[in-house]
């Protein structure tokens, strides 16, 4: 099961309206999750992650957490190329 955490109330729909929001981004993530085939992984997380981060107020962690694994994995200030884990 995924799930897309965001910054702001989704229940409010687009009534709020502000650079920083992320209405957009949200969409994108679920319809992305959506669409995800069963052997959807960590890789495929950080890909949806990358496409919805922000320019404006630039993303400045993304995290991903695999239960199967007990690790999360980050980067920082989208450096999609240096991915850190953790196992707990």
């Amino acid at each position: 099961m995924s799930e897309v955490l965001t910054n702001f109330s989704p229940f409010k729909m687009d009534k709020e309206q502000h650079p920083w929001m992320g209405w957009d981004r949200y969409h994108t993530a679920k319809e992305m999750l959506e669409q995800a085939p069963d052997n959807f992984d960590v890789k495929d997380c950080f890909a949806i992650l990358k496409k919805v981060s922000q320019e404006l107020c630039p993303t400045v962690v993304s995290m991903v957490f695999d239960v199967t694994e007990m690790k999360v994995y980050w980067c920082e200030n989208r450096q999609w190329n240096n991915i850190q884990e953790s196992a707990f």
